[in-house]
């Protein structure tokens, strides 16, 4: 094998290249895999909940589980106007900051409670 300072300069920089493209392609595979995972863990997760469900059982669910992040949702806008209210530094971007994450949640968890559907039980 040659030492990279005999090599000529075309071949060291499809070596590079080469290094490049492997790179990303690793990164890329990494990057699958992980997605991957997450999908299936997240299936997983909801699937083990509950098995099965009926219409009532899974409207009052629903139901609930919408009252609960509208509770969520008005304690933690709550709570970033008392922080507000008692610290004024950095304000009002600290309290945007928060709403802005809070309002993500509780507009990520709406979605995914109105997309859940249960198994039907067997009957």
């Amino acid at each position: 094998m040659t030492p990279l300072d005999h090599m000529p300069f075309g071949r060291r920089v499809l070596i590079v290249i080469a290094i490049i493209v492997t790179v990303l392609l690793l990164m890329w595979l990494f990057d699958l895999l992980v997605k991957h995972e997450k999908l299936s863990a997240q299936e997983r997760s909801t699937d083990s909940i509950i098995v099965c469900a009926d219409d009532d059982v899974r409207d009052s669910l629903k139901a609930i589980t919408y009252e609960s992040l509208d509770i969520a949702f008005k304690e933690r806008i709550n709570h970033l106007f008392s922080v507000w209210m008692r610290d004024d530094a950095d304000q009002p971007k600290r309290f945007l900051n928060g709403a802005r994450i809070a309002l993500r949640g509780y507009i990520q968890g709406r979605h995914i409670v109105s997309t859940w559907e249960p198994k039907p039980c067997p009957k």
